[in-house]
């Protein structure tokens, strides 16, 4: 068995991700888009309900607003 780190695991739903941001105004639609990207590549029963995606959601928000809408509301 192989206890490596994928590192790569998750690269083409964060890719996904990232090409969607752009049409995203705040947190709630990044949770949107990042519960409608884990659906895509997996299913609506793997991918978790949306509120689980609230707090990644919010981290993504901030750090896309920093670097790319610094007068965006929160």
């Amino acid at each position: 068995m192989a206890f490596e780190v994928n590192v790569d695991e998750y690269t083409y739903e964060a890719k996904a991700i990232v090409a969607g941001l752009p049409t995203t105004s705040g947190a709630i639609d990044v949770r949107a888009l990042v519960h409608a990207v884990f659906v895509e590549w997996f299913d609506a029963s793997s991918a978790d309900p949306l509120t689980r995606y609230s707090d990644v959601a919010h981290d993504i928000w901030e750090v896309w607003r920093r670097h790319h809408h610094p007068t965006a509301p929160v």
